[in-house]
């Protein structure tokens, strides 16, 4: 896989975060309708992703992980398990409390490849950011410049 295409799925992932932890009741909705051959289009428009982080970051005390990186070895050891079409994240939660994104590759019937290659140990943002942009500093806004 190419770079790219391993950043674009490493930022997907940070947005469904973001959207389960925001809407994770309508995620759980209709989950038996949905298919799983890795053909799905999650995309979201910026303005749609901005709204969302703005929304949960407005909840939370100042300095609590709004966002994590995961690298694309990790992602891309994952993804190209046999038989995976994507993945699904978990929360988790250590001992002294602090939550965790937990990855497994899952396989076209939808059920999580359990004895394959995990992750979990992301870059937690803070204090690992990105320099401050629309979708880590909810005072600073969204334009779209034709």
């Amino acid at each position: 896989m190419t770079r790219k295409i391993m950043l674009m799925l490493t930022m997907s992932l940070v947005c469904l975060a973001i959207v389960a932890l925001t809407y994770g009741d309508l995620l759980t909705q209709g989950l038996q309708k949905m298919r799983f051959d890795g053909k799905q289009d999650h995309s979201i428009s910026l303005a749609e992703a901005c709204n969302m982080a703005r929304n949960y970051q407005a909840k939370i005390a100042p300095g609590e992980v709004i966002g994590g990186y995961f690298g694309e070895d990790a992602i891309a050891a994952i993804l190209l398990q046999e038989g995976t079409t994507g993945l699904r994240y978990y929360f988790g939660e250590n001992d002294d409390g602090s939550r965790h994104i937990i990855l497994v590759g899952v396989d076209e019937q939808g059920d999580d490849l359990v004895d394959g290659l995990l992750a979990d140990k992301s870059g937690e943002c803070p204090p690992f950011c990105s320099k401050a942009n629309v979708l880590n500093t909810p005072q600073m806004t969204y334009s779209v410049n034709f």
